[in-house]
């Protein structure tokens, strides 16, 4: 486990430089979902990609890859027996919020939802923060979601997270079209 948190401690903390070559989201988040295959298998929950489409953004493929892991691993893990975890992309024209300072006609949002066990408002206003988690001592670090976040904005986008106790999450990244 050490090696790992070192590599998280590290992909947080250095800076990163972005090789952005065309990248084919639903291609992408196939592959996401055949990796972690195994993880959903043994936690009895189903995940769905999305339908193969023309979804394509100008992306460093292996960070973009690494937030969707993210996404998908903790949509997993916070699913109950039976649940899903179902990847969505569409196209949308959408006013960015003032801080991400991008205004782009189009965004790509990827949506992954999960029938897990949700959030209320104060754990959601905080997951974003390193080190924050809400898993037991010894099975989260607290820097996924905050790689994810860092990872999105050097990319010039946002997440949106909506999230009801009870009622599962939605985490959306929008990324430039």
């Amino acid at each position: 486990r050490m090696p790992a948190l070192f590599r998280q401690l590290l992909d947080f903390a250095r800076p990163r430089t972005l090789s952005k070559v065309p990248v084919n989201i639903a291609s992408m988040a196939a592959r996401a979902c055949g990796l972690v295959a195994t993880i959903a298998r043994k936690a009895n929950v189903t995940v769905t990609p999305p339908a193969p489409q023309d979804a394509v953004v100008e992306a460093d493929e292996g960070q973009l890859h690494q937030v969707l892991t993210n996404l998908v691993v903790n949509a997993i893990q916070a699913s109950r027996d039976g649940g899903t975890v179902d990847i969505i992309t569409r196209v949308v024209e959408q006013a960015a919020p003032p801080y991400v300072g991008a205004q782009a006609p189009q965004w790509l949002a990827i949506e992954v939802r999960d029938t897990g066990i949700g959030m209320d408002d104060q754990t959601r206003a905080r997951i974003f923060e390193p080190f924050f988690t809400t898993k037991p001592v010894g099975e989260g670090t607290g820097l996924g979601l905050s790689v994810t976040w860092g990872i999105v904005r050097e990319h010039g986008g946002w997440i949106d997270v909506q999230s009801q106790p009870g009622k599962g999450s939605t985490f959306t990244v929008y990324l430039p079209k």
